[in-house]
């Protein structure tokens, strides 16, 4: 189901253009990118230790194919979440450039993602928008429609009859893409001298693209939650 931009209401020209703007991410600490680290590395070892294994005892016969390491990364980047499954993604839609077995096999990327919970979803909703749930939606569903690795989205209905989507940013993700980009960095160099700025570069900009937002001045809208016209 696409969730096409905010409808802009009619009038003046200078009152109807939203202003637009990106979300800012923090600064990781020292500490949380050493935590992260640590995670990343438990969770790959643990996914990769039978593959490493396998490729010992058959070392005679050359490297394992790509299509045997796909199934661990995959994984690791369904248990690490977030930044990681939006680079899945970005595989599961380059066959042309990691093959057709990789790219089938991250294709549950695609549609993967865990709800939040409803009070974390109203909590974030009432915060961003400086009031409460029930001054600016008549309905708000507690399930949500969509899920994703960054965002969950939400149907509610306004005080005006319209039913919208509210596209939500999973908490605390702003710390965690954080976080995780500036671990790949070393990634995205390799990527950068083996294949050319294009796929880092497309990393990159899909992952930024889903923490900006838009803030028309008139509408119930935020840096962490979105309200679309369906």
């Amino acid at each position: 189901m696409a969730y096409p931009d905010p409808v802009i209401p009619r009038g003046p020209l200078t009152e109807d253009v939203p202003h637009i703007y990106p979300r800012r991410l923090p600064e990781p600490s020292r500490g949380e990118l050493i935590r992260r680290g640590a995670t990343i590395a438990k969770v790959v070892g643990t996914h990769f230790a039978p593959t490493a294994l396998r490729q010992i005892r058959t070392i005679r016969q050359g490297a394992l194919p790509g299509v045997q390491l796909a199934r661990p990364l995959r994984k690791s980047f369904e248990d690490l979440g977030g930044t990681f499954m939006k680079f899945g993604q970005i595989i599961a839609s380059s066959p042309g450039m990691f093959g057709d077995d990789v790219a089938d096999e991250f294709r549950a990327c695609l549609d993967t993602g865990l709800p939040v919970a409803y009070p974390d979803v109203r909590q974030r909703v009432e915060e961003d928008l400086g009031c409460a749930l029930k001054d600016v939606f008549a309905e708000f569903e507690h399930q949500p429609i969509g899920t994703a690795s960054i965002a969950v989205v939400h149907r509610a209905r306004l005080h005006d009859g319209r039913v919208v989507a509210v596209k939500v940013l999973r908490p605390d993700i702003e710390h965690v893409v954080a976080t995780d980009l500036d671990l790949m960095q070393p990634l995205m160099e390799i990527l950068v001298r083996q294949t050319g700025d294009q796929l880092a570069a497309s990393g990159c900009r899909s992952v930024r693209r889903w923490i900006c937002a838009t803030r028309p001045d008139r509408s119930p809208t935020s840096a962490a939650c979105r309200v679309n016209s369906t």
